[in-house]
């Protein structure tokens, strides 16, 4: 036996909830431990991925499961008018509300703050506790709702997807702007990250180059970006 049938019952709209309420705890534990602890978030966010993987697999037993309901895989496989990818309107509407979240609204303004000088929005009265909390759970609920539309595309709960992706997120951010120290970035800097990494993904794979070579590519790019980044932060300093 390789593979688990999915056979409990439960509506797939509820266990879709379900699946965002777990990530947004998972991003409310990420937050608490770096907020009160003060470890490196990189850290604690990396180890909590271990946790999560390996419960994924302690509850799959490592093996793939299928037999979902046909209603989900709207999310991943159907269109609009037969035109529009459904995933592509929920890429969409994150990203717009992202936007207006962070160019409109009191708590972007804050998250740019903290981000650029933490000390100084304490000082300012901005409560950063309570922020970043607010963020790690944004991402937690994020990065479930990417989850499910990964499991819709593939029909299937596989332990292993998305695996490696965490990494091509954070090369399409830095590429697109957003500084891995905080306080910079657009949204529309990170569509362009994310269309350069595909163009270059996809580049890479019609000239027929081996996955280990494209990892090579890969983090080569993050690194010559990241050290941009730095560089002009030394020269404005």
């Amino acid at each position: 036996m390789t593979t688990s049938e999915a056979g409990l019952g439960i509506n797939p709209v509820i266990a879709c909830l379900a699946g965002i309420l777990v990530g947004g705890m998972v991003g409310l534990v990420n937050g608490v431990f770096i907020t009160y602890t003060r470890m490196p978030p990189l850290i604690m966010t990396l180890g909590m991925s271990y946790v999560c993987r390996g419960l994924g697999f302690i509850i799959t037993k490592g093996y793939p499961v299928y037999g979902l309901p046909p209603s989900i895989k709207i999310l991943g496989q159907g269109y609009v008018l037969k035109v529009v990818p459904v995933c592509v309107l929920i890429m969409v509407a994150v990203i717009v509300i992202g936007a207006v979240i962070m160019n409109r609204t009191q708590l972007g303004r804050q998250f740019y703050a903290i981000g650029g000088n933490e000390e100084a929005a304490r000082l300012s009265g901005i409560n950063v506790k309570k922020v970043r909390l607010i963020s790690y759970i944004i991402c937690g609920v994020l990065a479930a709702v990417s989850g499910i539309v990964m499991m819709s595309r593939i029909n299937s709960g596989q332990p292993l997807s998305g695996n490696g992706m965490e990494m091509d997120a954070l090369i399409a951010c830095v590429v697109g702007g957003i500084s891995v120290m905080g306080g910079e970035g657009k949204a529309t800097g990170m569509i362009g990250g994310m269309l350069v990494m595909g163009v270059l993904a996809n580049g890479l794979a019609v000239a027929g180059t081996n996955e280990y070579l494209q990892q090579v590519v890969k983090g080569a790019v993050l690194v010559i970006v990241v050290a941009v980044d730095s560089l002009s932060r030394l020269k404005k300093n």
